[in-house]
């Protein structure tokens, strides 16, 4: 393996020169909703990922995934040691009603760039605005270009940034960083050492780059989330898959110039992948995603608890016989874990699945959400009342929902086109009250758009 393999530490590798992008005010368009199909892709270049990219995993017969030692080649699993992982009581999910009240939509931004555009991340800028991240395409090209768009508190645009060179660049996620920059995880087909590698760049307040990493192999790899950890380095979240083998989740800790320190794979016989993670109060980590290693079913939601240098403590799976996934997870107040995700193991259609345990993993409650169509879960928080928002979508419309601590329903918003493909990807609160959320929108008939939307509980 040559280049940058994993575990070995990134190299700075210039993506061409960010381009500021100088669009009017006329970003802010009327009430659209999110392209679900292609949101739903953002880890999918080529390499035979499934809704938006590889599963995450446990060991065949419900034994955790093992783990690959520092400057290892990451691609086989290591040694198993822990003690072997306990399905979850995923069987007791509740289906949910959907509540009457409604939120109150306070903004919506439509963001537009030269053709096919996608947002998946959000972050707050510090100065009453937000920061944006996903991918852009114009009409006349084939492939991608990383796209950064910073837009005031009235979701009027400040400036735009792309970066991509003569394969594909996707940003999956962004977080505001202590010095006032931005963190973005994605993935890249452009540079690297083969396939697609995953990427973690570094831009200042103004969006211009100061770096980026890639890691990876001669296969194809992705990185899902990433955030900024108590020594000023970063964890990163993803998937790996050699030539010819099946996806394992991958975990990455970086030092505060991205240089790798250490790299985690977990994995099984089948195909396996993370999709979340959260630096704990001991400097452990939580990890959440998708396992067809093990479990009741095709594909679980599968569950890991490691200790500072990624070794696995334990793991969960939860599923039943059909496809469950988990999107994000976040701590809970009490020292547990919120999930956010979808099951096809509740019945048809798909239902958006909000998935609540204690500190050791052990299910606290599980609630599914659904109507006529699809629902999905795909980013989750929790509110200073100890309540929950769950944003996704349902029946291709962009979903906000508010719940109790309980995760019964209290309000929900469902804003979008006819089967336009509309859905959120990220949610924050609003320094102001109620929440922010980014996404897409097919519902123009201009493709696929960006879209913000703030809203607070109704009257």
């Amino acid at each position: 393996m040559t280049g940058n393999r994993i575990g070995d530490g990134g190299t700075t590798v210039p993506l061409g020169v960010p381009r500021l992008d100088n669009r009017g005010p006329g970003w802010d368009r009327a009430l659209r909703a999110l392209a679900i199909a292609l949101l739903l892709c953002l880890v999918v270049c080529s390499g035979g990922c499934r809704r938006g990219g590889p599963a995450a995993a446990t060991q065949p017969g419900g034994e955790p995934p093992g783990t690959t030692q520092p400057g290892g080649d990451g691609q086989t699993p290591g040694p198993v040691t822990p003690p072997p992982a306990t399905p979850g009581a995923f069987p007791g999910a509740v289906a949910t009603a959907m509540p009457n009240a409604t939120l109150t939509v306070t903004l919506s931004a439509v963001i537009s760039g030269e053709g096919i555009d996608i947002i998946s991340g959000l972050a707050p800028s510090g100065d009453g605005g937000w920061v944006l991240a996903g991918e852009t395409k114009a009409s006349d090209d084939d492939t991608w270009d990383g796209w950064l768009v910073k837009v005031d508190a009235a979701g009027e645009p400040v400036w735009a940034r792309t970066c991509g060179g003569a394969g594909d660049e996707m940003l999956s996620c962004i977080r505001r960083t202590s010095d006032g920059g931005y963190i973005v995880a994605g993935f890249t087909s452009s540079v690297g050492a083969g396939g697609n590698d995953a990427s973690l760049v570094k831009f200042d307040s103004d969006g211009n780059q100061l770096w980026m990493r890639t890691y990876g192999g001669p296969g194809m790899e992705y990185a899902q989330k990433v955030q900024q950890t108590s020594d000023g380095g970063f964890i990163v979240v993803g998937g790996t898959q050699p030539p010819g083998g099946s996806w394992d989740a991958w975990l990455i800790k970086t030092d505060a110039a991205g240089n790798e320190t250490w790299s985690r794979t977990f994995g099984g016989a089948g195909s396996d992948g993370a999709r979340g993670v959260q630096q704990l109060a001991d400097g452990g980590y939580i990890v959440v995603g998708e396992t067809a290693s093990s479990g009741a079913g095709a594909e679980d939601i599968w569950l890991c608890r490691t200790d500072t240098q990624g070794n696995e403590l334990w793991s969960r799976t939860f599923g039943g016989s059909a496809l469950d996934w988990a999107w994000d997870i976040q701590t809970t107040g009490d020292g547990g874990y919120i999930i956010a995700g979808y099951t096809a193991s509740c019945g048809s259609p798909d239902r958006a699945l909000l998935l609540r345990t204690d500190g050791e993993g052990n299910q606290v409650f599980c609630r599914t959400f659904g109507g006529a169509g699809v629902g999905d879960g795909i980013a989750v928080l929790q509110t200073s009342d100890g309540g929950f928002v769950l944003a996704g979508g349902m029946n291709y419309d962009l979903w906000l929902l508010t719940t109790d601590a309980e995760g019964n329903g209290v309000r929900s918003l469902t804003l979008g086109g006819p089967d336009a493909g509309d859905m959120a990807a990220a949610v924050l609160l609003a320094p102001e009250g109620g929440c922010v959320a980014a996404g897409s929108t097919g519902s123009s008939g201009d493709g696929s758009e960006g879209w913000l939307v703030a809203v607070r509980a109704g009257d």
